[in-house]
């Protein structure tokens, strides 16, 4: 497995983003699937909203959310791989999940997909957990989520939930993904950054 390349990433600053961000993030769960739409009923502004960008970047660059040019995504993806492997090894029970917004279950490519994935309904979801938490495994489930947009979360379950590879799931495990999310992760910047909500 290759070494992730982390020679870039020490360019980058961790930022608190402002009000904006909250309801980018709040706008972005709306338009996604089954997964968003549990994360959306969430109550958002009892957390806090940051970003990792280039050192330096302007704050009024940073309020413009919809707009590109300011970073590159082979560097932010792997700061966001490592800030998720971090939250999956701290404890048990931990996981990512992902929605794919355009993947569907019948889709030829999923079967020599080289990341795990989970069906519900007639959607698709990338998870990992700590027993295979390493950063290239997580940068890759990253960018495949990320199609026309980008939304996951870092929650707990219960013990006896486990995610078997290509199974089924039933919808409301989401639910419970929600109600234990630690954090929300969102695509911002034309997809070149994620914004990360944090329960406050």
């Amino acid at each position: 497995m290759a070494p992730v390349d982390r020679s870039d990433s020490h360019m980058l600053q961790t930022f608190c983003c402002g009000p904006e961000a909250l309801e980018y993030v709040k706008m972005r769960l709306k338009q996604g699937h089954a997964l968003a739409k549990h994360l959306a009923q969430l109550p958002l502004e009892g957390g806090s909203v940051s970003v990792s960008l280039p050192r330096g970047t302007s704050e009024s660059a940073r309020r413009q959310l919809n707009v590109g040019g300011i970073a590159s995504s082979s560097v932010t993806d792997l700061a966001t791989a490592a800030f998720v492997q971090r939250f999956l090894e701290n404890s048990g029970g931990r996981y990512a999940v992902f929605e794919d917004a355009l993947a569907r279950p019948s889709d030829p490519y999923l079967h020599d997909i080289d990341v795990d994935y989970l069906v519900a309904a007639n959607e698709v979801f990338y998870s990992i957990n700590a027993s295979a938490a390493d950063e290239p495994r997580i940068v890759r489930i990253i960018r495949r989520a990320r199609s026309h947009m980008l939304v996951g979360v870092l929650s707990v379950l219960s013990p006896e939930i486990e995610f078997k590879n290509r199974g089924s799931i039933d919808p409301l495990i989401f639910r419970q993904l929600a109600m234990n999310a630690h954090h929300i992760l969102v695509d911002a910047y034309d997809g070149e950054a994620i914004l990360v909500w944090s329960r406050g």
